[in-house]
């Protein structure tokens, strides 16, 4: 035989003894058994695959750094998690917990702290039970499936979770029910839960039960969305709810400026503003809540940066009357506005969601070039339609253009002006009805012209007031002080009665330096005394029924001879003055009497003025050429005729003279 040949027989019959051995040495070792992944210090794992039913129990608050998925190669698995008051946080993505098939979660007294990242619960076609449970922060559907299942939820509250899409039946913002699945909840608070398809989206098929105590507050656009929801519950929760939280939030109560500064708004109200409000947090209207802020031409105004109003999907919110700096309106629901004055934003004005009705707006000076736009409509939800009338929009910066119109509609009509926007005033399509460019006195907020409330009312009016402030105030001295000691403010209503406002004395004048300072103010902000460099004080005092601030200065002290009179239309006499209204004030015109329009003779030959606010008996006479002693006497006008007011008739002639 031929060495070759052996030599591959040799080799051959060593091939098959190795296998032979190997065989053997396999069925002679059991099979090696399903493990879960090992625990760390707090008593869970960290991640990895649940392959047998297990129960944890945590003495720590604990990280995960990758997902704990309940594998599906063994069914019926129960994975327990007794979180013993303890918080999971982590993983940065993905689900905290996912499973599938007929795998089983019980989660009892645990908190769920996504960081505003992750996504914590996602079981598909399985069971939840979740008891004493806080699910906050996430960013994602809170609890989430695909099909099938139950979810049975006691004592758990939603809170703070943001859904990372917008659209009605993908991912809800607090609970994503699948199709088919059936979930029952008893004592749950759902909260502050926003974007998404609702706080609780379900989808076809899926079915809601409530039970017990139910809060749903603060959800954005909606609380519960699709589904067939069976409401059994009876009121909202108190207490503690959780893993031992708050059932409730503080109750949101107004300032003293008449307008909360943050919070909730769970029920329907009405806010009138009496003075300029700061906000320290967003505010959130909830579904079927329906709130009216009455401005009276204040502000709402945030310290730094923006602030958001939200309105749910049913809320409405309708505003009057106001200004606002570093405010935006965010609406699902219903906006309507008249006189608002928006400024100082680095986002959107007006981001309408739902249906925004606004006339008489003013929306300047934002630069948000990171914004679509100044306004912006967009239809999620079919809705978003926007109309407009009576606009000023003007040097805007935005990355879009001043108006944004996404698939929705935004309508022109009134007049408006566009001044000055970048990079242009319309993207997206408008419907163009404007009539031409507006006055801005007509739209711009105002403050009311003062009333005697708060005020002490005096039948007696003083003998030594000697200056008007237009026709709504007088400056009168305080005898009882002595000469230049001391000045009053005094306001004039509609029948002439005086009140008292403001008092300023010569020891206030001596403790301000120059270059100049308010020296006070009326506790409704109505009224301002300025000492300025050359110790010339101004008096001011509005507005005006027309929207007018009257100024006053006098020489050197309280009791000086008066310089000159002007008036400006900021509405605000206490605030710091503009450049261009310090140089008005302080250099006022001559005193001189205003123009008075003549009124024609009546049928039986009397002629009869009717006053108008800013008219003094010195200007009506005159316009008539009279002297103002005969206008006094004929009407047997006390104090000189310095008490005369708005609407008054003053005769000039009667009806049997030539």
């Amino acid at each position: 035989m031929k060495p070759f040949a052996f030599s591959s027989r040799l080799r051959a019959a060593r091939r098959a003894a190795l296998f032979l051995i190997a065989c053997v040495s396999w069925l002679a070792v059991p099979a090696r058994a399903q493990v879960n992944p090992t625990v760390t210090s707090c008593g869970l794992p960290a991640g990895g695959n649940i392959n047998v039913t297990v129960t944890y129990t945590l003495s720590a608050d604990c990280t995960l750094t990758s997902t704990l998925r309940i594998a599906n190669a063994t069914p019926g698995i129960t994975l327990t998690i007794n979180g013993a008051g303890h918080t999971l946080s982590g993983p940065a993505s993905g689900h905290f917990i996912s499973g599938i098939a007929t795998s089983t979660l019980v989660v009892n007294q645990l908190t769920f702290d996504g960081g505003g990242i992750a996504r914590p619960l996602g079981i598909q076609a399985g069971t939840i039970r979740l008891t004493n449970v806080s699910i906050k922060r996430f960013r994602g559907s809170a609890l989430a499936g695909v099909a099938g299942g139950t979810v049975q939820i006691t004592n758990t509250l939603f809170e703070n979770n943001v859904s990372a899409a917008l659209l009605v039946g993908d991912n809800g913002s607090g609970i994503r029910s699948p199709a088919n699945v059936t979930m029952t909840m008893n004592n749950v608070v759902i909260r502050n839960n926003s974007r998404g398809g609702a706080a609780v989206t379900m989808l076809t098929g899926a079915t809601l039960t409530t039970s017990g105590c139910l809060t749903l507050s603060g959800n954005l656009p909606y609380d519960i969305y699709g589904g067939t929801w069976t409401d059994n519950s009876s009121g909202p929760c108190s207490g503690t709810i959780g893993n031992g939280d708050p059932a409730s939030l503080p109750p949101v109560t107004a300032a003293a400026c008449g307008f909360p500064e943050s919070g909730n708004l769970d029920a329907s109200t009405t806010y009138t503003l009496s003075a300029d409000c700061v906000l320290s947090g967003d505010l959130r209207i909830s579904e079927k809540v329906h709130i009216t802020v009455r401005g009276n031409g204040r502000r709402l105004r945030v310290p730094s940066g923006f602030l958001n109003i939200y309105i749910a999907a049913t809320g409405s919110l309708s505003i009057n009357n106001l200004s606002a700096s570093g405010v935006r309106i965010y609406n699902y629901g219903s906006f309507t506005a008249d006189r608002y004055h928006v400024e100082q934003l680095t986002t959107s004005a007006i981001y309408n969601i739902g249906s925004a009705t606004i006339n008489r707006i003013i929306i300047e000076n934002l630069n948000a070039p990171g914004s679509s736009g100044a306004i912006i409509a967009w239809n999620p939800y079919g809705k978003g339609d926007t109309t407009l009338t009576d606009a000023i929009i003007r040097n805007n910066v935005n990355r879009r253009g001043a108006l944004a119109n996404f698939n929705a509609s935004i309508t022109l009509t009134g007049c408006i002006t566009l001044e000055n926007n970048t990079p242009m005033d319309f993207f997206g399509t408008v419907t163009d009805q404007r009539s031409g460019a507006c006055d801005e006195a007509d739209i711009r907020p105002r403050i009311p012209p003062i009333t005697p409330t708060g005020g002490i009312l005096h039948q007696r009016r003083p003998l030594n007031c000697f200056q008007q402030l237009g026709a709504i105030g007088l400056i009168c001295h305080n005898q009882k002080e002595g000469a230049n000691s001391a000045i009053e403010v005094w306001g004039i209503t509609d029948d002439s009665t005086g009140y008292f406002i403001l008092e300023v004395r010569r020891a206030q004048l001596d403790l301000i330096q120059p270059p100049r300072a308010l020296v006070a103010c009326s506790a409704d902000g109505r009224v301002a005394v300025r000492v300025w460099a050359d110790r010339n004080v101004t008096v001011a005092m509005g507005p005006s029924p027309e929207g007018k601030t009257h100024h006053v200065t006098l020489a050197k002290h309280l009791k000086g001879e008066v310089l000159g009179t002007t008036d400006t239309t900021d509405g605000r006499p206490c605030e710091p003055l503009t450049s261009v209204e310090t140089e008005a004030v302080t250099v006022a015109p001559a005193l001189l009497a205003p123009w008075v329009r003549p009124q024609t003779a009546r049928a039986d030959g009397s002629l009869v003025h009717v006053v108008q606010p800013g008219d003094t008996i010195h200007s009506i006479a005159v316009a008539y050429g009279l002297d103002p002693l005969v206008i006094v006497t004929l009407n047997q006008l006390d104090r000189g005729g310095r008490w005369i007011f708005p609407g008054q008739e003053i005769l000039i002639r009667a009806a049997d003279e030539e």
